[in-house]
């Protein structure tokens, strides 16, 4: 004997009717912009520009406790 025998059959139609999973709305698909995508730079192009960076110098220095920018454009 189970316990859905012991229901009337108006209670057996309202536990089947929450049992029933809810209707799921379809997803809607990412819209596509023209907006740029994020560069990521390559391993090469990464060590060119920290080696760059290397023989250029800081453009920063630490004075006093500060950063301060010692190169101007």
């Amino acid at each position: 004997m189970r316990f859905e025998d012991l229901l009337t059959p108006d209670k057996r139609r309202r536990l089947n009717r929450m049992r029933q999973t809810p209707e799921r709305a379809e997803q809607q698909e990412p819209v596509k912009d023209e907006l740029p995508t994020v560069y990521v730079p390559s391993k090469r192009e990464r060590e060119r520009e920290e080696f760059e960076r290397l023989m250029r110098g800081s453009a920063y220095t630490r004075r006093r406790g500060a950063i301060r920018q010692t190169r101007h454009s």
